[in-house]
């Protein structure tokens, strides 16, 4: 699993060696981002390098748009 904020391939975080069933889903914790104030979009691709050969390559990736706030 792949997570880049805001499009920077320089900030990428990965999680490597997992493997998920279809039709399954998995929560990852990523402890080690920091976020500034602000929106960010996010983007998490399974998969990235494709090396699991699938019928469907273009549902391998995730993006959501966050709203982080100081508390």
């Amino acid at each position: 699993m792949r997570v880049l904020v805001d499009g920077d391939d320089d900030e990428a975080k990965e999680k490597v060696g997992l493997n998920l069933d279809a039709g399954k889903e998995l929560e990852l914790l990523y402890d080690d981002a920091r976020l500034k104030k602000g929106e960010h979009r996010l983007t998490a691709t399974v998969d990235a390098k494709k090396a699991v050969a699938e019928s469907d390559e273009d549902n391998n990736e995730l993006k959501v748009t966050i709203n982080c706030r100081d508390d």
